[in-house]
């Protein structure tokens, strides 16, 4: 499978082309919004989920985007075209979680190991605690975890079944160390 990163300056002609040979996008908006690509006003991102793209989301690198927050990034790919078309149907936050798990597995081309919590996949997933304000009210869960959570609320991250933060901490590297290394 052929993946494109950024893909930013497309057609809907270059879209339609993409989606008919099953091509996969990683859309990367801190990085794009950091080097001012122009994003919201020509990225048709919208327009590639719709044609059943794979579109998952990236942070680019550390000096592209700055950092690798996927709940911003989540944010971001929710929220900007919404704003610049004035259409608040474009990306909902179910479709930026989507983007952040699923989609983003196939975008990698592993969709059938990891992306989505199912017997014969990796256990890979994050559990977060709503005992933040960024959770309240807690009306509608998907919502505040793409609009409103932050990294503060991660209780536990586990990846393949194990457990590699817990309590906000990371347990399998003393995390001082590294930093002082680095």
């Amino acid at each position: 499978t052929t993946k494109l990163t950024h893909a930013v300056y497309l057609d809907i002609d270059e879209v339609r082309l993409l989606a008919d040979h099953g091509v996969a996008v990683a859309h990367c908006p801190t990085a794009a919004l950091r080097h001012v690509k122009g994003i919201s006003r020509h990225g048709l991102f919208p327009e590639m989920l719709d044609a059943g793209i794979a579109v998952g989301l990236g942070g680019d690198s550390a000096n592209g985007s700055n950092h690798f927050n996927l709940l911003r990034i989540a944010y971001l790919a929710a929220t900007l075209y919404k704003d610049f078309r004035m259409d608040q149907t474009l990306i909902p936050p179910e479709t930026a979680l989507e983007m952040a798990t699923i989609e983003g597995a196939r975008c990698l081309g592993l969709g059938e190991q990891i992306g989505s919590l199912e017997v014969g996949k990796r256990a890979d997933f994050v559990v977060f605690s709503t005992d933040h304000p960024e959770w309240r009210p807690l009306l509608d869960p998907v919502q505040n975890l793409i609009l409103n959570a932050s990294d503060r609320s991660i209780e536990s991250v586990w990846v393949d079944g194990r457990r590699l933060v817990a309590d906000g901490r990371v347990e399998t590297i003393e995390l001082g160390d590294v930093l002082d290394r680095v």
